[in-house]
């Protein structure tokens, strides 16, 4: 037989027709055909899952926000056809949004023929923090050009009084640590 003449592409679905050419010592032919009818129905596999992940803070506002998970999910991701380094993979709400509260991040892995799998990553706020004041004396803190002046009432020591900078007297302080501390007036 000649080499087969193919025709027809299949990556995810179709088919695929071989045709060979038989030739016999008189020079009769004969075309032998065979058709490949390809279906790709196999999602993708997510080989494990990821743990909880922390927002990445903005650097401003004391705001959040929903960090990239898709290299973390390629990298456990695989499929039968589909070259990991091609799998089409996106997450909601998408890296970067602004975060408000602890928020579940759903990933979805699609490969060449649209085939999908999803798994949910939880992105986590950070922990407000907890600051004790000993009593009788007033705290200054510090940072940037905003401070907080934090005073003792003589009379309760339940309660204090807080000054910013800025005039607030919000008593709420939040932190978060991206190289160095920022607080912020609620």
């Amino acid at each position: 037989p000649t080499a087969p003449v193919v025709t027809g592409t299949a990556i995810c679905g179709g088919q695929v027709v071989y045709t060979y050419t038989y030739k016999d010592c008189a020079e009769h032919t004969h075309n032998w055909t065979y058709t490949y009818i390809i279906k790709d129905s196999i999602h993708p596999v997510i080989d494990g899952s990821i743990v909880a992940q922390p927002a990445v803070p903005t650097g401003s506002n004391c705001q959040f926000k929903v960090p990239n998970l898709v290299d973390m999910v390629r990298a456990i991701a695989s499929d039968n056809c589909t070259d990991r380094a091609n799998l089409t993979i996106t997450q909601s709400p998408a890296a970067e949004t602004i975060m408000t509260e602890n928020t579940t991040v759903t990933v979805t892995v699609k490969d060449w023929c649209n085939n999908a799998t999803t798994t949910d990553v939880i992105v986590n706020m950070p922990d407000p923090i907890t600051v004790s004041l000993a009593h009788n004396t007033t705290y200054y803190l510090v940072h940037y050009d905003t401070t907080i002046v934090v005073t003792p009432n003589p009379e309760n020591s339940t309660l204090y009084s807080y000054v910013w900078s800025t005039g607030s007297t919000a008593s709420r302080i939040s932190q978060f640590f991206n190289g160095s501390a920022q607080y912020t007036y609620a």
